[in-house]
């Protein structure tokens, strides 16, 4: 059991000692150039975060928290070495809030609930190594993907829905038991067309275009109780982008300047899954995302705050085959 414990507790240690909200330099370093390129200095500080919120918000919707819902143990294979498979389905809504793409001065928070639908596929590799008689799934193998379709505000100034792929594997670090929870470790990349926020051909004070990409590494526990199953996990977000921003400019028309930022955050998340029959399960997953780091010469008593978390959540429809 001392070898659980000691499995446990590395993992953990490992995801909390993970960089927390992201550091603003790349924004800043954005937002100059900007600048420089002729843009009003709080026009450009405002494109700047809006950029980043647009990605890393991207990447907590396709991603949401636990890779495969309700699940914390790996799903190994069945009898004669066949894999098992799970597919699922997952709705969930989040609020997304972004500066204002049509002001020029806050600029004031544009924000909605936004949808989003995925479907997903897991499929078991290894099933690990027993550490002891009843402490099993130690470095067991799970392949999992999965497709989000995200549909963005148009209100708040979005060119409508953006689709998402993600590819990743899951590590296991112990197999669920009678007395022991199952706990795993994953990483995922994620890869997101390309996203729009304002237009400035329609009259906007900014509009901004990225490429989000997301490195997401979960770690989830979770227990059957027999009525229910419980999931507690721990995420941490590495996101990037090209971005293009152009602004209106009274003098110089539109001012357009390109380069390229990232960023990190954690996010904490908990689900309670009901099994619905033999093969089907049903799980409600909510959870929190850190805010990120101001930026200089952006703010203003209305206006969106980066610093400011986000909430989330979804209901999951899961089969195991």
């Amino acid at each position: 059991m001392s070898g659980a414990r000691w499995s446990v507790g590395l993992a953990f240690a490992f995801l909390m000692a993970l960089p927390g909200p992201t550091a603003a330099q790349a924004v800043d370093s954005l937002s100059t150039r900007c600048v420089l390129a002729g843009g009003h200095p709080a026009t450009c500080a405002s494109a700047a975060v809006a950029a980043r919120a647009v990605v890393s918000q991207v990447g907590l919707m396709a991603g949401q928290g636990s890779e495969i819902p309700g699940e914390g143990s790996t799903l190994g294979r069945r009898l004669g070495g066949v894999p098992r498979v799970a597919a699922w389905v997952r709705g969930g809504v989040q609020p997304v809030g972004v500066p204002d793409p049509t002001d020029a001065g806050g600029p004031e928070e544009a924000s909605s609930w936004t949808p989003g639908v995925q479907a997903g596929l897991g499929l078991g590799i290894f099933d690990g190594f027993r550490l002891m008689p009843t402490v099993g799934g130690f470095l067991s193998l799970d392949a999992v993907g999965h497709a989000s379709f995200l549909f963005l505000s148009d209100a708040s100034g979005f060119d409508g829905r953006v689709d998402v792929v993600s590819v990743g594997a899951r590590v296991g670090i112990l197999r669920e038991s009678f007395t022991l929870p199952g706990v795993s470790v994953s990483v995922t990349r994620r890869f997101s067309g390309q996203v729009r926020l304002g237009d400035t051909s329609s009259g906007d004070a900014s509009e901004v275009l990225v490429d989000p990409s997301v490195t997401s590494l979960r770690l989830t526990a979770s227990k059957d109780l027999f009525a229910f199953g419980l999931l507690a996990g721990l995420g941490w977000d590495d996101f990037s982008s090209d971005s293009e921003a152009r602004l209106t400019d009274g003098v110089a028309g539109v001012v357009t300047t390109t380069g390229s930022f990232d960023g990190r955050r954690r996010l904490y998340f908990a689900s309670i899954t009901k099994q619905l029959g033999i093969l089907a399960w049903l799980t409600f997953e909510g959870g929190w995302a850190d805010g990120l780091d101001a930026v200089v010469g952006y703010g203003g008593s209305t206006a969106f705050d980066p610093e400011q978390g986000a909430s989330f959540g979804s209901v999951s429809v899961l089969l195991k085959l």
